[in-house]
């Protein structure tokens, strides 16, 4: 069977959209992979390097900075050329990047390594999260969730056998070297998947010329929902979570470091960070039922929580239920702004699904090298507190602010919310 393919929109019988889903899931779980040791990673070049917490949030900073290179424009080059040729492109440029970043031993050839990786997640990102708003049949934000849900095991299984390689004199580079390898093998079941794309064409009128022109009437309707308060909304939540779960990530293993704990004891809080996420995405829009904008004051007050119990003592056991927690108030933040966005732009859900990316990228970028600048002038743990709280917070007063302002003229936009 195929599956036909237009502007993104995708009609598969079930062989077919299976596939498609199985490949969207493991690429899920190599991103997952190579992010949930970032943290293990970022230690172990200060270690190696003799870097300053400034210098080594340099890392996060490159990540970020290749997604937000990226995610938009891969949204709508997926929206008009179809999103397995962006998947093909992200897992070649990944692949690169993370055998090289686990291969290197100069400073400046990880950080630019780190950069392609992050220019292959947000390509792979994006058109992983479309395909699945394309073929989602019911529940969207059921679909999403499941899909970043298979990120969350990736995250927990890369650091528990980082930890074991850690812990055996390996270090953390054999972790990026596998899923290096992996995101490479993508590309034959990308190749052999039965999925017949149709390049849009002006005979369409609802789908986006080849030259990317737009009827006069498209830019307005485009405009108009990109400034809607709703867009904006989705913008602020998903460059605050991309810095959060970044931050959490990132500093938490040089945090615990300070403890003088084992390297496999400082992974513990990472994975279960990561199993509250793979649980909160498994569960949400299936269990959970909540409105959309339920689903982020939610999620950022139990972010706020979360942060301060990850800090405010020195028990490892505190931390790491304290993280676990935070993953489940994380866990659909991201999933809910995609199916959002996509009710919001149906006609450009690569589009939108971009953007959010990029917004992603930019708080994944920013606020975890904010996090170490701080901290080298208060601490790491007061610059995990207060960096951590004040976003947290700014994403809570961002949504109800919203809330407050709505208007008759946007009870579409509520409807949209799911409220």
């Amino acid at each position: 069977m195929d599956i036909s393919e237009t502007d993104g929109a995708c009609t598969a019988g079930a062989g077919a959209r299976q596939c498609m889903l199985m490949i969207c899931w493991a690429v899920a779980f190599l991103l997952g992979s190579m992010t949930g040791p970032v943290g293990a990673t970022v230690h172990g070049l200060v270690a190696k390097y003799g870097l300053s917490l400034t210098s080594a949030g340099l890392i996060l900073l490159m990540m970020g900075a290749g997604r937000l290179i990226t995610a938009a424009g891969s949204g709508w080059i997926s929206d008009i050329l179809g999103r397995r040729p962006v998947m093909a492109v992200g897992c070649v440029v990944i692949a690169a990047g993370a055998v090289t970043y686990a291969l290197s031993g100069w400073w400046w050839l990880s950080l630019g390594s780190m950069l392609a990786i992050g220019l292959g997640v947000g390509l792979l990102d994006v058109a992983a999260n479309a395909a699945v708003a394309d073929l989602s049949d019911e529940n969207r934000q059921s679909d999403i969730s499941r899909l970043q849900a298979w990120f969350g095991v990736g995250s927990v299984v890369a650091p528990v056998d980082t930890a074991v390689c850690i812990s055996s004199g390996l270090g953390w580079e054999p972790i990026y070297l596998a899923a290096g390898l992996g995101c490479f093998a993508l590309l034959l079941p990308l190749a052999l998947c039965p999925v017949k794309e149709q390049h849009p064409s002006l005979d369409q009128p609802q789908q986006a010329p080849v030259s990317g022109v737009l009827p006069d009437a498209e830019k307005k309707s485009l405009r108009a929902a990109l400034q809607s308060q709703a867009f904006v909304v989705l913008i602020a939540v998903s460059f605050l979570y991309g810095g959060l779960s970044r931050t959490v990530l990132a500093w938490t293993n040089t945090y615990l470091a300070g403890m003088d704990v084992s390297p496999l004891a400082s992974m513990y809080p990472i994975i279960l960070y990561n199993v509250g996420i793979a649980i909160g995405r498994f569960s949400s829009g299936s269990v959970i039922r909540w409105s959309y904008r339920g689903v982020f004051i939610v999620g950022s007050i139990g972010a706020m929580i979360s942060t301060v119990g990850s800090v405010v003592s020195d028990d490892v056991v505190l931390t790491a239920l304290s993280l676990a927690l935070a993953g489940l108030a994380h866990a659909a933040l991201f999933p809910t702004a995609v199916a959002w966005g996509s009710e919001l732009l149906p006609d450009y859900i690569g589009t939108s699904t971009g953007l959010l990316s990029m917004a992603v990228a930019a708080g994944s970028m920013v606020i975890p090298w904010l996090t170490g600048a701080v901290s080298d002038i208060v601490g790491l743990r007061l610059g995990i507190l207060s960096v951590g709280i004040v976003s947290a917070a700014a994403m809570v007063l961002s949504v109800l602010l919203a809330g407050v302002r709505q208007s008759g003229a946007e009870h579409s936009d509520e409807r949209a919310l799911g409220a």
